[in-house]
């Protein structure tokens, strides 16, 4: 993405990662500065996916380039030379030259082509990338900054974004081989895996959305860290009536909302996995057992099988809060789901913490807890960072003391996930559904919210 002016021309995409180039004309860097502030530039189109004031939620799929404030004439004056030489490549220009001059001004124009990629690579020299440490010159965005040294000759002129790639693979910022895949207890603690199961499609999101992860360039590198969680005995995956534990044979990995990831702790506890043991008694009914072979059936000494678990279905919708819950309801409803028995709320906006909590409190029927993920750094550079996990009520104490913080905070990152576990499964008609809707009808939210359901045993 090429000199973009406004949030909304950076597309907040879960596609591979995206290098924004910013126009020299509209930002350039102080290269004498030890730890440059980040241009205001660079953090609206980081924090914002939209003129609006929206938050961008795909954080982590964002790297910007910015050019040198000290390189730029330099640079220019290369593109001016080039153009000058181009102009002269005319044959009308060159007639009364000789036949060696010409020689000589042609190699000049070929020449002039590396002298001005190389040009522009040294300009553009100064790299952002998401972090999830806490951001330094008071400001609040989890940007950090890293230059690109390049020498007056380069062996690939013109491919600057490969050097950018070295870079990030040397900070350990961009994972394109399968041997970078994390080892799955880092992938069980850095997502919501850790609460037992995870969709892949959600997994994959976590990815283009925790600044704590590395880039991710293609999907083999996280496809592998599943398949390597299999093969150890800790995780296993399961879409529809496919499970793939340790020991089975390799299974292709789907990235949707209907594919699986379970620790096996959880599938343990549910019965998933290991599989149940097949019968071995060798009664199939067709005797009595006094060896006369009489087919009557003795259900005592026959027992059933037990039946393969259900898929658990889940969908999950992303926007504002209206659209969303429209989206949810109907998503569910063309999968078929029919009762639900988990539900899932999260916000990345602190202001819209206590009113979505406050609304969530008042759901019956429901277990209800909250994760809360947040740091902030005060204007004398003190900074605390902290995750919490527990009740409601004690929940809601903490965000009337965070949030003043939050908000004379000169940087802050804040995500909030707010769990409803239905003791009786929501039965989702109609009447259930507007009614749930109604709880929102006259709050507004500052930023979007992402909202996960999961279909309750016998709801389909």
């Amino acid at each position: 993405m090429a000199f973009p002016g406004l949030p909304n021309e950076v597309a907040d995409s879960s596609d591979k990662p995206l290098l924004v180039i910013l126009g020299y004309e509209a930002v350039s860097l102080d290269g004498s500065a030890l730890t440059p502030a980040v241009p205001d530039l660079v953090c609206r189109l980081y924090k914002y996916r939209n003129n609006d004031g929206t938050a961008r939620i795909n954080r982590n799929n964002l790297v910007f380039i910015v050019a040198d404030t000290g390189k730029v004439e330099e640079m220019k004056g290369l593109m001016r030379h080039r153009l000058a030489l181009e102009d002269l490549q005319d044959p009308a220009l060159q007639q009364d030259l000789a036949p060696h001059q010409q020689a000589q001004l042609k190699e000049r124009f070929q020449k002039s082509r590396q002298e001005l990629a190389i040009g522009i690579q040294q300009a553009y020299r100064h790299l952002f990338y998401p972090t999830n440490a806490i951001p330094q010159n008071g400001q609040n965005v989890t940007l950090a900054h890293t230059s690109i040294d390049l020498p007056n000759t380069a062996a690939n002129p013109g491919s600057g974004q490969a050097h950018i790639i070295r870079i990030l693979e040397s900070l350990g910022k961009l994972h394109r081989d399968e041997k970078q895949a994390y080892d799955t207890p880092y992938l069980v603690n850095k997502t919501p895996l850790k609460q037992g199961f995870i969709s892949t499609i959600e997994l994959y999101n976590e990815y283009r959305r925790n600044t704590g992860f590395a880039l991710l360039a293609n999907d083999s590198v996280l496809k592998k860290a599943i398949t390597n969680g299999i093969n150890s005995g800790d995780l296993v995956y399961k879409k529809g009536d496919l499970i793939w534990g340790k020991g089975d044979p390799l299974a292709e990995i789907e990235f949707s909302d209907q594919a699986q990831i379970l620790t096996s702790k959880y599938a343990g506890e549910n019965k998933i996995w290991p599989r149940p043991a097949p019968d071995t008694t060798g009664n199939n009914g067709g005797g009595n057992g006094d060896g006369n072979g009489d087919e009557q059936k003795d259900d005592k000494h026959d027992p059933k099988p037990p039946l393969p678990p259900a898929p658990v279905l889940q969908v999950t919708a992303e926007g504002v809060l209206n659209e969303t819950l429209t989206r949810i309801w109907e998503d569910a409803q063309a999968e078929k789901i029919s009762a639900i028995s988990h539900m899932e709320i999260a916000t990345y906006e602190a202001s819209d913490a206590q009113t979505l909590a406050r609304i969530a409190a008042t759901v019956a029927g429901c277990e209800k807890f909250l994760n809360i993920e947040i740091y902030y750094e005060t204007r004398n550079q003190s900074s605390c960072s902290f995750s919490f996990e527990g009740g409601m009520q004690d929940a809601q104490q903490l965000l009337q003391f965070l949030l003043p913080q939050l908000r004379a905070a000169s940087g802050k990152s804040f995500t909030m996930k707010i769990i409803l576990n239905f003791a009786e499964k929501m039965i989702l008609s109609r009447t259930s559904t507007e009614a749930f809707n109604a709880r929102f009808k006259n709050i507004s939210l500052n930023g979007k919210i992402s909202m996960t359901v999961r279909q309750a045993q016998g709801g389909e």
